[in-house]
């Protein structure tokens, strides 16, 4: 976000708790729009957990769930890719 932007947000109030449908609505609009890119099934069922929060058929307690199976998803696999790369002396880390 360019800094007009980030002081509009900030001026409107945008980061309280009362605007978070629509900062979840307006990021499931935006990720609906690469939606045909994904491919794994388990970042597709995450999604449809968004889907039905926005839509009010699952609570915030489901949506939670769904959140921290995803980020435990992705330490698992970065602790994976850190185990299977070893680091090489003259290797830059990255």
């Amino acid at each position: 976000m360019n800094a007009a932007l980030t002081q509009l947000a900030a001026d409107c109030g945008l980061a309280s708790d009362t605007y978070t449908p629509l900062r979840l609505a307006f990021g499931l609009a935006c990720v609906q729009r690469v939606r045909h890119l994904l491919d794994d099934p388990e970042a597709i069922a995450g999604l449809n957990v968004l889907v039905a929060f926005t839509a009010g058929t699952v609570d915030a307690a489901m949506l939670a769930k769904a959140a921290v199976h995803a980020l435990q998803r992705l330490l698992d696999d970065a602790a994976t890719q850190r185990s299977a790369r070893p680091l090489v002396a003259s290797q830059p880390c990255a």
